[in-house]
């Protein structure tokens, strides 16, 4: 009996789910506003957007620190490139120091 609702219906399968579909979306959304109330779904108007807070986030970060004192990166350079994937003795160094301590 399936098999012969796939053959007959396959064709018009578009034609018989998109009501089926629309009408079920439609019973949920009622039963949705119903069960929440009057209230609003949508909560964008409550919470400012992902850019807003980054900016305000990145806006924080920058006026709590002093611009400009800039760390020097020629010191944590490689001399060459066999020197790279080798730990720094000033590295090694400092992580004694601190754990002895």
């Amino acid at each position: 009996m399936f098999q012969l609702f796939t053959r007959f219906g396959g064709p018009f399968a578009t034609a018989l789910l998109f009501p089926a579909a629309a009408a079920i979306g439609y019973v949920g959304y009622n039963l949705e506003y119903w069960v929440r109330g009057t209230e609003k779904i949508s909560m964008a108007e409550n919470r400012p957007s992902v850019a807003d807070r980054r900016d305000r986030r990145i806006t924080n970060e920058t006026s709590s620190k002093d611009v400009t004192s800039v760390r020097n990166l020629k010191s944590e350079l490689p001399s060459t490139i066999f020197d790279k994937n080798q730990p720094s003795k000033k590295g090694i160094l400092q992580s004694e120091t601190q754990t002895s301590e």
